[in-house]
């Protein structure tokens, strides 16, 4: 039996929920944990509202404006924008940075909803070493 390259990663968070008992440990003094842990009025978690705004702000920006005039037409045929005048390489790479920041926020902000105490999480390994270890149910 082979362990497939695609399993690791799955692998790596079943042991890592394993070792933590099964169980998330936040770490509600860090600046920024309410981003992933918060949400406005009780209602509507921080990432949900983030998201929208970036919605909105996306929708504004490809409907309201020359730039968004100019992503649909570099979208649609960049040869025919690129012989009406439009820089085709400057847009695209607006829109592949622009992508590109918005994924390492996403995972970013992601983080943030379960970012372990590290030094919780030590002690609590730490006191279940200590512990008397659990036998198993059937000996042999």
């Amino acid at each position: 039996m082979t362990l497939k390259a695609h399993a690791l990663p799955g692998a790596a968070a079943d042991i890592a929920r394993l070792m933590g008992g099964d169980t998330t440990v936040f770490n509600p003094d860090l600046p920024f944990a309410f981003i992933g842990n918060a949400s406005i009025l009780g209602v509507i978690p921080w990432l949900a509202a983030i998201a929208i705004l970036v919605i909105l702000v996306s929708w504004f920006v490809l409907r309201r404006t020359v730039l968004g005039v100019r992503i649909y037409a570099v979208g649609g045929n960049p040869a025919a924008a690129r012989l009406s005048g439009i820089k085709v390489w400057a847009i695209l790479l607006f829109v592949y940075c622009t992508s590109g920041f918005l994924a390492g926020r996403a995972i970013w902000w992601d983080a943030f909803e379960a970012w372990p105490d590290r030094a919780r999480m030590r002690a609590e390994l730490r006191r279940q070493r200590k512990s008397p270890r659990r036998r198993s149910a059937v000996s042999g």
